[in-house]
């Protein structure tokens, strides 16, 4: 139950709560980021994107729903952002359950293979 002012009393109003599209946990190592962002529909434009601190997680509302794709990217703790490489966008669905190995790039040359981990909610990506 919500309470309103009196001067709104008769206003026409609701409540929401918004449940986050993904849990994303980042379990790569004790030094490296996880970076994880929305590709417009179309455009190619990336949208926000979300860095998961080692050892923590977060969580991903989707920008767009006609298509979601995720790019993922990878750096060391404290590197600036124009040394992050992304990977291909790559879609995310209930049909894609299982674990994927990809290759990113940490900075310029050194390379970290990780395990993609997608549930069978196509929920949670680890």
């Amino acid at each position: 139950v919500l309470a309103l002012p009196e001067g709104m009393r008769g206003v026409s109003c609701c409540l929401v709560s918004l449940l986050p599209a993904l849990l994303l946990f980042n379990r790569a190592g004790p030094n490296v980021e996880l970076g994880f962002r929305q590709v417009q529909v179309g455009m190619g434009i990336p949208t926000s994107i979300v860095w998961v601190l080692p050892g923590a997680n977060n969580a991903l509302w989707w920008t767009f729903q006609e298509r979601q794709e995720l790019q993922i990217a990878a750096r060391q703790v404290g590197q600036p952002e124009t040394c992050t490489v992304w990977s291909k966008p790559f879609e995310v669905r209930k049909t894609k359950v299982g674990a994927y190995p990809v290759a990113l790039k940490l900075g310029q040359s050194v390379r970290h293979l990780l395990c993609l981990c997608v549930d069978q909610d196509a929920a949670i990506l680890s």
